[in-house]
């Protein structure tokens, strides 16, 4: 791999390295971990780089930088792209992430959405998917050798776990040298991952975004993925999961918007009272009606009002 020619944007309280090619539409390419030069070889494809401008940078913690303190969020990092395609001009971009960053460019897009004209999602890291059972299996092996002090052995295990056995000789041969970066960044990539069991709000719209992606498309293989998600501690996310499972199995999704009725909250709640108004009887009906009459004046009390007032109206006559 040839020596790139790397440039560095101050931004606030931090700097990043970046480089770009080409010009057009702007593309920014996210790299997933601490595997800082995952996208170059694409740098240098004329498919790309003859028809847009490719922008490529090194996140925070990863090459040359900035190595900060502490755990970096998956928002933090988002505004980071965001200040960084400011710094350069770029007001919108298609925007590719792959891996843990394809959640940041899934919550650039929720912050600023204003700013992305496309994404491009590739495998992004959501640990509650049916598949990542396998991933946490070879993480949790990886983490362990990392406290061991291993480094080298726990990003070979990563490695491993991700793209299969033989991953080190075509890794080898598409980035010379990549191997020893990545054991250099272990301590951003493989020790910042223990911190992301406890997700952040602004990750957790995140998940719920995604849950909502995958009801759109109607497909029942996602029904086990939903089942799951309606028991998670955010209400936004149990609130998708539920509206998901409503769409495909309306019958089981109704006993658990009556199980979830006493307590739910936001878009739980939402869920909840949009299912039992749909499928439920008219007591459950007065219930829920009766839960909003006593609920404090808010946007959300103003906009249900319409539901309410249609189901009092086409059942006054029944």
């Amino acid at each position: 791999m040839k020596q790139r020619c790397t440039n560095r944007a101050a931004l606030a309280g931090i700097e990043l390295e970046y480089e770009k090619q080409g010009a057009g539409e702007p593309v920014v390419l996210i790299h997933p971990g601490h595997f800082a030069d995952w996208f170059t070889p694409l740098l240098d494809e004329p498919a790309l780089i003859d028809h847009y401008l490719v922008l490529s940078y090194h996140r925070v913690g990863c090459a040359g930088s900035s190595h900060i303190a502490g755990p970096v969020s998956f928002a933090q990092q988002a505004a980071h792209c965001r200040s960084l395609m400011r710094h350069l001009g770029i007001e919108r971009a298609h925007v590719v992430g792959h891996s843990s960053s394809g959640n940041i460019a899934l919550q650039l897009a929720l912050d600023a959405p204003e700013t992305v004209r496309s994404l491009a999602l590739l495998e992004p890291a959501l640990m509650s998917v049916p598949s990542a059972q396998t991933s946490r299996a070879f993480l949790g092996t990886a983490i362990e050798l990392y406290r061991a002090g291993n480094k080298a052995g726990a990003v070979d295990t990563f490695l491993q776990g991700t793209c299969g056995p033989g991953y080190r000789a075509v890794l080898d041969h598409a980035l010379p040298g990549a191997f020893d970066q990545h054991v250099a960044d272990a301590d951003t990539g493989i020790n910042g991952r223990r911190h992301k069991r406890s997700m952040s709000p602004p990750i957790k719209k995140a998940k719920a975004a995604a849950l909502q992606f995958l009801a759109a498309t109607g497909d029942a293989k996602y029904l086990p993925l939903f089942k799951t998600n309606v028991g998670d501690s955010s209400y936004s996310v149990a609130g998708a999961a539920l509206s998901a499972l409503a769409a495909l199995e309306p019958a089981n999704a109704y006993p658990l918007a009556k199980k979830y009725s006493t307590d739910a909250k936001g878009d739980l709640s939402t869920a909840v009272n949009d299912i039992i108004m749909s499928n439920g009887t008219e007591a459950d009906f007065d219930l829920v009606a009766a839960s909003y009459d006593k609920a404090p004046l808010s946007r959300e009390k103003v906009e249900a009002s319409a539901t309410f007032e249609s189901r009092r109206s086409g059942t006054a006559g029944d």
